[in-house]
């Protein structure tokens, strides 16, 4: 089995690819996701921007119980979480 950080980055599939912080603190967590996403975009051979776009994505449809369809067995529009919703005078164009 891989033990290098590099090695299982690389195994994870792209749209199960996801990055958090453990941190008590949000400054902390300001310094630590970017290092983060560092690791992953250079396992993957990607650029920081991808690796920010793909795994907010991702986080996203995890928030929202997303598995690529907008719709639950029955057919019923899936409800989204109202922490994925922009609220009024969000700037979503501030999301990486």
């Amino acid at each position: 089995l891989p033990t290098s950080p590099y090695l299982l980055l690389r195994q994870v599939p792209e749209r199960k690819l996801l990055v958090e912080s453990d941190c008590a603190d949000e400054r902390s967590a300001t310094l630590a996701l970017p290092l983060a996403l560092r690791l992953v975009a250079d396992a993957r051979g990607w650029t920081l921007e991808r690796a920010a776009r793909t795994t907010t994505e991702n986080g996203l449809r995890f928030l929202r119980g997303d598995d690529g369809d907008d719709r639950d067995a029955g057919g019923a529009e899936r409800p989204v979480c109202v922490a994925c919703k922009p609220t009024a005078g969000s700037d979503e164009s501030a999301r990486p």
